[in-house]
């Protein structure tokens, strides 16, 4: 490995692993670093705002990935030289805390001697970064700080690390070389930032003269440069790195002023530069049918997934033909899992209808798993669930041998808080029933 590349903190143990399965390649090796600091930084101000560490967009410390949690806890003891049982109480993201801000300055001092290794000026960059606009992306963000770190897959960077790979032209302009040093330099590239910046004052009268041209090593973030300024500069330059892609992937222009317009309408396309936040869409359950009665059921297992005893707990609930609970029921389970809580309260209701015979049941659960399996759309995998479905699927064939029919539903957990609060009962030690 060349010297360019730095030791490999324990922090990163999890890239470490999954690159040597996924990614073999000296250059595979150099991106992941690279893009692992620029994630690193890009995140770094969340911290602040006490956002949860799923919504983060440091990708390489995936929150449910069972290797990067052991690496995080094995990271979060080294570090810190505390036990890592008082943070898991309290979930993963006190170590990821833990971890990133350990991380923080060897992260600045890294960008710090590359920058410095270019000629441009650390203080300028980690500055601007500061004013970055919050109405910048993710994608944004993270882009910059490539660019910065050298971390576009040019030509010229591969080669670097590859002898195979010949060096190519520029895939803007078709002149000198394809690397980052003429991309800021590239004919089109200035024809680009010339009319973005006048789409965006005629777009935006109000704000006449908070953007203008900005010089090359502005794409570096070098100078003082405005929050307005800065928004148009990411966008161009995630705006290049996609117009080059789009050129390798073999798709052409008819000239030059069609290339300049392809860019200036991506930099205001919202596809790459708007904040899409994924609404979660709540569906109400479906009106049940004539003659139906209605059972909802619901599982609960507290301390999965940490080292710690789990307490679970499954609940039922009967509501007959009207919208009032009639019966219900709970049970404690001892260290089950969420998904096996969910099927005992499954097998709650089915054993309810065997005994009690209604012309139709409808069972209504928030697990979509067990919902699939009862309804034969999704194979059992786990070897933990083998039993329950066998014993479920006894049940239902009794209950069909004596003329009656039950169907399973798959329903928001927002409409299954009584079958809810009968699990969590359940997970506090409570057996109990009512009219059961």
């Amino acid at each position: 490995m060349r010297q360019f590349v730095t030791r490999m903190s324990i922090g990163h143990v999890s890239v470490w692993t999954h690159c040597t399965h996924v990614m073999k390649s000296k250059v595979a090796l150099v991106d992941i670093r690279l893009q692992n600091i620029a994630m690193l930084l890009c995140t770094a101000h969340r911290f602040a705002r006490d956002v949860e560490v799923r919504s983060f967009s440091h990708s390489r410390w995936m929150q449910r990935c069972s290797c990067c949690m052991g690496a995080a806890r094995e990271a979060f003891v080294q570090k810190t030289g505390r036990p890592v049982q008082a943070e898991m109480a309290k979930g993963m993201r006190g170590i990821y805390r833990a971890l990133l801000e350990s991380e923080m300055e060897d992260a600045r001092d890294y960008v710090t001697q590359r920058l410095n290794a270019r000629s441009l000026s650390a203080s300028d960059f980690f500055e601007n970064v500061a004013r970055i606009p919050v109405a910048a992306t993710a994608h944004h963000r993270s882009n910059t700080l490539l660019w910065v770190l050298n971390g576009l897959a040019t030509t010229h960077r591969v080669a670097t690390f590859r002898g195979d790979v010949a060096e190519t032209a520029c895939m803007l302009c078709g002149s000198v070389s394809d690397s980052l040093m003429h991309l800021v330099n590239c004919d089109v590239v200035r024809e680009c930032i010339v009319a973005v910046v006048g789409e965006y004052a005629s777009r935006n009268p109000d704000e006449i003269g908070t953007a203008h041209v900005w010089p090359p090593c502005a794409h570096f973030f070098q100078g003082r440069i405005s929050p307005v300024q800065l928004l148009l500069i990411m966008r161009v330059n995630v705006v290049i790195w996609h117009t080059r892609c789009t050129i390798a992937n073999g798709h052409g222009f008819a000239d030059r002023q069609d290339l300049v317009r392809h860019m200036v309408h991506a930099c205001f396309d919202p596809i790459f530069h708007v904040r899409h936040c994924k609404q979660r869409r709540v569906v109400e359950p479906a009106a049940l049918p004539d003659n139906a009665v209605l059972y909802r059921s619901d599982g609960a297992a507290r301390g999965q997934g940490h080292n710690g005893e789990i307490r679970s707990g499954a609940g039922a609930v009967f509501y007959g033909t009207g919208s009032d609970v009639e019966a219900w029921k709970c049970v404690h389970l001892d260290g089950a899992s969420n998904n096996v809580a969910e099927y005992v309260g499954a097998l709650l209701v089915l054993h309810r209808i065997a005994r009690v015979v209604h012309e139709h049941s409808v069972l209504q659960m928030d697990s979509m798993l067990v919902t699939n399996q009862l309804c034969g759309r999704w194979r059992i995998v786990a070897p933990d669930l083998v039993p329950y479905f066998r014993e479920a699927s006894t049940l239902i064939n009794r209950i069909r041998a004596q003329g009656a029919r039950v169907d399973f539903e798959h329903i928001y957990r927002e409409f299954n808080k009584d079958a809810d609060s009968k699990a969590n009962f359940g997970a506090d030690g409570t057996h109990a029933q009512h009219m059961w």
